[in-house]
C-alpha cells in the first residue's frame, strides 16, 4: 500500500497547481514504473497546456476573444478555398510618417510605433475587429470575417472615430514626454 499511495501523494500538488492554471510544477520522475510513467505524462499534459494557454494569450492580444475562444474550441474552421464574403476594411496610417522615419530615426520611430499600435490594438478589439496586418506605419483591420455582425460597416466608423480619441490622449503622452505628436489618416470601405 505504501509502495503505490506514496509516490501518488507526490504527484497530486502538481495536480493541483494544474487544476488551479498554474502549469509552472512538475512531478519527480525518478524511475520507470507505472507511477513515474504517470509522473511523465502529468508533466507532459501541463507542458501542453501552457503552450496551448500561451498561444491562447498571444492571439487575445491581436484577435477578438471570441474567435480565439471559437478557434480554440475548433467551432472556426479556415476554409482553404476561401470564401466570398461581404467585409468592412479599415485602414490607417500615420501621416509623413517617412519624414519622421528620417528625422527622428529608428529608435524613437521603433517607441512611437510600438505605444501607437498597442493603444489601437486596445481599440480594435472593442469593437471586435480582426486585425489583418501591420505594415509600416500602416494598420488594416477586418469586420464582416471570421465573426459577422449585422453592424460590422457601422463599428469600423465607430472604431475609426474611438482611435482618434484616443490618439488624443496617446499625443497628449507624448507631448508631455517631450516626444513629437503624430497624426493618422483613415479609409473604411465595404
Amino acid at each position: 500500500r505504501e509502495l503505490i499511495v506514496k509516490p501518488l501523494k507526490r504527484i497530486l500538488p502538481v495536480l493541483q497547481k494544474i487544476q488551479s492554471g498554474d502549469f509552472s510544477h512538475t512531478a519527480q520522475v525518478r524511475n520507470s514504473d507505472e507511477i513515474n510513467m504517470l509522473a511523465r505524462h502529468v508533466n507532459e499534459m501541463a507542458a501542453g497546456l501552457k503552450e496551448r494557454e500561451f498561444v491562447k494569450d498571444t492571439f487575445s492580444r491581436y484577435v477578438p476573444k471570441e474567435v480565439v475562444d471559437q478557434l480554440m474550441e475548433k467551432k472556426i474552421r479556415p476554409r482553404l478555398e476561401g470564401e466570398l464574403r461581404a467585409v468592412t476594411v479599415f485602414f490607417s496610417d500615420i501621416r509623413g510618417f517617412t519624414e519622421k522615419t528620417e528625422r527622428l530615426g529608428a529608435e524613437q520611430i521603433v517607441y512611437i510605433l510600438n505605444r501607437y499600435f498597442t493603444s489601437m490594438t486596445e481599440v480594435v478589439l472593442q469593437f471586435d475587429g480582426m486585425i489583418d496586418k501591420f505594415s509600416g506605419d500602416e494598420m488594416i483591420v477586418v469586420f464582416g470575417a471570421p465573426l459577422v455582425h449585422d453592424d460590422d460597416p457601422f463599428r469600423a466608423v465607430e472604431m475609426g472615430l474611438a482611435m482618434l480619441q484616443r490618439l488624443k490622449t496617446l499625443n497628449a503622452e507624448f507631448t508631455h514626454e517631450g516626444i513629437e505628436t503624430i497624426g493618422i489618416g483613415i479609409g473604411i470601405n465595404t
